[in-house]
């Protein structure tokens, strides 16, 4: 204990030197290993409960020193290694929804079991991208690891690294190729989170299986094959899955649309053979031509009628233009003749009365 503390101090102290914090580092990876599985996470636990955790992830983040970053990832490799309680409480799964965890277990980690400053997923995919320092391909192998063993330890934090984009980095690390082990311990990360089939969508959707494939077909021990073709097997496995669910889909539709079309035959075979029913649509063909027959006569006859009314009407307006003219030309004539005899006016006159009498 008192060892573990005065390297936690060293840890502390901005003006330690390079050397001290490598042993410092050392110490601390060491005293968290044990050869009982019990004891070991016990002495994570403690370790990590007096800020060590916070400590290894600060100097990793802040150092400039390409071997103080490789000492502190390889510390926290094996402080996170196989301890679900040290996950939660340095990863934040605040950042999910309750629907991204369905398909893990029913409910996330309580938040409350996040207690580091800053989470250790979303530090490393920053580390990853050369947003705090240029990070070496030593450095990002020790960060693929951490990611590793906490991918093995904790299913429901492959989508906390999905959500900060670390699936994504480690991809670009497999297929720039740097160096083998960088390769190697990317495509170790990939075959972890192959094996969760809840992750399966995604990494397809991010194009993993060219990645894993080549490095599958390449068959060398020192890019880690063999876990390249154990992810490349459960990516095109659940692929093909994929595929012939949509394919059982269509046949089943069409199996479904053909029994339907045979059920409305046999439906229409019985309603024609039924003599009662087939008796009534004769009816029902008779009463049909009966009515357009009708409404054919009734039709003919309006018209008929309609013809006879007009001329009448056409003879009513002609015998009435002849009285008009004939009363008319009574008047014209008694004009004339009033210009012609103006003594004769009175008899005119008696004359107009009498006619309009």
């Amino acid at each position: 204990h008192d060892n573990v503390v005065l390297q936690l101090d060293v840890l502390r102290d901005t003006a330690a030197k390079t050397e001290d914090l490598v042993h410092a580092a050392q110490e601390l990876a060491t005293a968290t290993k044990s050869e009982s599985p019990n004891d070991q996470m016990s002495r994570q636990n403690a370790l990590n409960d007096m800020g060590a955790g916070d400590l290894f992830l600060h100097r990793l983040s802040t150092s400039k020193v390409e071997m103080v970053q490789w000492w502190m990832s390889l510390a926290l490799t094996q402080l996170v290694y196989d301890n679900q309680q040290v996950i939660e409480s340095i990863v934040d799964f605040s950042v999910l929804k309750d629907t991204d965890s369905k398909r893990v277990r029913p409910s996330l980690p309580d938040p409350a079991y996040f207690t580091a400053k800053e989470c250790l997923v979303a530090a490393l995919a920053s580390i990853l991208r050369n947003e705090r320092a240029y990070a070496t391909d030593r450095v990002r192998y020790g960060c693929l690891y951490i990611a590793t063993n906490i991918a093995n330890a904790n299913h429901d934090s492959h989508m906390v690294m999905f959500h900060h984009g670390l699936v994504k980095l480690s991809l670009a690390s497999v297929r720039l190729g740097n160096t083998n082990a960088l390769v190697s311990v990317a495509v170790g990360f990939l075959c972890c989170l192959s094996l969760n089939t809840a992750n399966m969508h995604r990494l397809l959707k991010l194009g993993a299986m060219r990645g894993v494939r080549n490095v599958a077909r390449a068959q060398k021990s020192e890019l880690n094959s063999a876990s390249g073709a154990v992810a490349r097997q459960a990516l095109e496995a659940y692929a093909a899955s994929r595929v012939s669910a949509v394919v059982r889909g269509f046949l089943g539709r069409c199996k479904a649309t053909e029994e339907r079309r045979a059920r409305t035959l046999r439906r229409l075979a019985r309603f024609f053979v039924n003599a009662v029913v087939w008796k009534c649509f004769l009816k029902m063909a008779e009463w049909r031509e009966d009515q357009i027959h009708y409404r054919a006569n009734i039709k003919r006859a309006g018209a008929l009628l309609f013809n006879s009314t007009i001329q009448a009407g056409f003879k009513a307006l002609k015998l009435h233009a002849a009285k008009r003219r004939h009363k008319w030309g009574k008047g014209d004539a008694a004009l004339s003749f009033l210009g012609q005899s103006p003594v004769s006016r009175d008899r005119l006159w008696e004359m107009w009365k009498e006619y309009m009498r």
